[in-house]
């Protein structure tokens, strides 16, 4: 369930390394949370030269919003966060101040995959319904 997307301008990063931050977010999430690769969800939208803002001013941002479940301590959520920042400062080469990154709680009980509502981020019940629901 875990999607991160990443909102860039066009023609700001190659597909290399699109490819190579995605890896990175992929194992950021999967050493923090313990859940299986194949979850992760990494998506990339790009924009045009001169359709992003910041503080009115023409820019070129780019701006990862991490949806994960809710549950998980604001220690791990923080660390993702962090990891994540720097994972694209490293990898798209853009100033530090032109990445944001931020994290939102999705409750389990709203998100579905493979034809079943998510488990609570709790490892028996995340056990339990990838015995039943992973292929």
């Amino acid at each position: 369930m875990p999607i991160y997307t990443l909102t860039v301008q066009e023609g700001l990063l190659s597909e290399d390394r699109k490819r190579a931050i995605a890896e990175t977010i992929t194992d950021i999430h999967v050493a923090a949370t313990g859940g299986p690769k194949s979850f992760v969800h990494v998506l990339f939208h790009v924009y045009p030269k001169g359709d992003a803002f910041v503080g009115g001013a023409v820019s070129s941002p780019i701006v990862l919003l991490c949806q994960i479940r809710a549950g998980r301590d604001i220690t791990k959520k923080q660390a993702i966060v962090k990891q994540c920042f720097d994972a694209i400062l490293r990898g798209s080469g853009i100033p530090e101040g032109q990445i944001l990154v931020v994290l939102q709680d999705v409750a389990a009980s709203q998100g579905m995959a493979h034809g079943a509502i998510l488990p609570e981020p709790i490892p028996e019940q995340e056990a339990e319904w990838l015995q039943a629901h992973a292929k």
